[in-house]
C-alpha cells in the first residue's frame, strides 16, 4: 500500500482572505437545495391528495333528491349492506356510509374520479419520463482493501461519519420504458458534493507532489476535505407497479462516471479562525463506479461505490469512496 508523508506537531497560523464570491456560491447552493426539497414535497402532496369528498348524513336526503330531480328517468337506485357500511348508487354516483365509534363517515365518488385515475395512470405509463432537480442526501466514507475499518497506518484518515455529508443534485434524470415500463433504462446528469470530515487534527497539504499531512496540536472544530464532481449515472430499473408509483416497489442497478470540478479543505479553530484552501490535493480527477438503489413509494435508498481510489495512483493511500443515503422521488 502506498504510504504518505506525515509531519508531526506543527502549529502554523494561516491567514487566507475569503472573497465575497465564495459567500455567493454558498447562498446559491443552499437556495438550490431548499428549492428542490420544496418542489419534491409539493409534487408528492399533490399526487397523494384524496379525491373523495366527505359529507354529513343530513345532506344525503337533499343530495339524493337533487340527483333524482335532474335525472329522474335514468336513476338506478341500489342499496347494499355489508358489515358496518352501507352503499347507495345513483347512476354514476356512489355514496358509502361507514359507522364509526365517533359517528358516521360518508363518502361520495363519481365516474369522473375513475376517469381522473385513468388519466393519472396514462401519465405515469408514458414511455419516456423526465424528472428535474431531484436531491440525494446521505453520508460519505471510504474502504481500504474492501473494509470499512482502516489499517493502523491509515488511522489519521479516520472520518466523523455524522459530518461527512453527501449531497447529489440531479440536474435531470430521464427514464425510457423498455418492457411495459416495468423494465426501464435511466440516465441523467448530477452534481455530487462530497464532504470528508476528518476525526483527527490533521492538515492535508496543498501544492505538493504526493499526499502529505501534518499532525497538528490544534483542536479543530471543523476539519474537512470537500469535493465536487459532475457525474453521469446510467442504470437499469425494475418497477412493480408503474401505473401507481406511490405503491410501487423498485430496484435499480448501474454505473456512473464523473469529472472533478473542484476541491478544497476547510478548517475552523480558535487559533487560526476559518481557513479554506483550494487545490486538487492529488485527487483522482476522473471517478467511476457502480450504483445500487432500492425503494418504495416516494423514497429511494442508494449506495454509490467508486471502483477507483480517492487519490491518484502511487501518490496517496488506497481509499475507495462510498456514499449511502436516500432520495425523495416526485411522482
Amino acid at each position: 500500500m502506498k504510504q504518505f508523508k506525515k509531519i508531526q506537531f506543527v502549529n502554523n497560523p494561516i491567514n487566507i482572505k475569503r472573497s465575497p464570491m465564495s459567500y455567493l456560491k454558498i447562498a446559491l447552493f443552499w437556495m438550490c437545495i431548499v428549492g428542490c426539497l420544496w418542489t419534491s414535497t409539493a409534487l408528492h402532496a399533490q399526487s397523494t391528495e384524496d379525491e373523495s369528498m366527505t359529507i354529513t348524513e343530513s345532506e344525503i336526503a337533499g343530495y339524493e333528491g337533487e340527483i333524482g330531480g335532474a335525472v329522474q328517468d335514468s336513476i338506478v337506485k341500489e342499496k347494499k349492506e355489508k358489515g358496518d357500511s352501507t352503499r347507495w348508487k345513483f347512476g354514476g354516483i356512489d355514496i358509502i356510509i361507514r359507522d364509526k365509534k365517533d359517528g358516521s363517515e360518508v363518502k361520495v365518488y363519481s365516474e369522473m374520479d375513475d376517469d381522473d385515475d385513468d388519466k393519472d395512470g396514462d401519465r405515469n405509463n408514458d414511455k419516456i419520463k423526465t424528472r428535474w432537480f431531484m436531491l440525494d442526501l446521505g453520508f460519505n466514507t471510504y474502504l481500504a482493501d474492501g473494509s470499512f475499518n482502516l489499517p493502523s497506518e491509515l488511522n489519521d484518515f479516520d472520518l466523523n461519519l455524522g459530518k461527512s455529508i453527501n449531497v447529489n443534485l440531479h440536474l435531470f434524470r430521464q427514464r425510457i420504458g423498455l418492457i411495459g415500463n416495468n423494465l426501464n433504462f435511466m440516465y441523467g446528469l448530477e452534481l455530487a458534493y462530497n464532504n470528508y470530515h476528518f476525526e483527527n487534527d490533521i492538515t492535508l497539504l496543498h501544492n505538493v507532489d504526493e499526499v502529505t499531512i501534518i499532525e497538528n496540536n490544534i483542536d479543530f472544530k471543523k476539519n474537512k476535505l470537500a469535493t465536487t464532481f459532475l457525474q453521469m449515472p446510467v442504470l437499469f430499473n425494475i418497477e412493480t407497479n408503474p401505473r401507481k408509483p406511490g405503491k410501487s416497489f423498485r430496484i435499480s442497478a448501474g454505473g456512473y462516471g464523473g469529472l472533478l470540478l473542484g476541491a478544497r479543505t476547510k478548517q475552523k479553530s480558535s487559533e487560526n479562525g476559518k481557513v479554506k484552501i483550494k487545490d486538487d490535493f492529488n485527487l483522482n480527477k476522473f471517478r467511476y463506479g457502480v450504483i445500487g438503489q432500492v425503494g418504495v413509494g416516494c423514497v429511494n435508498f442508494y449506495v454509490d461505490y467508486a471502483l477507483n481510489d480517492l487519490f491518484k495512483e502511487n501518490l496517496g493511500p488506497e481509499l475507495r469512496p462510498i456514499s449511502i443515503g436516500f432520495t425523495l422521488v416526485p411522482f
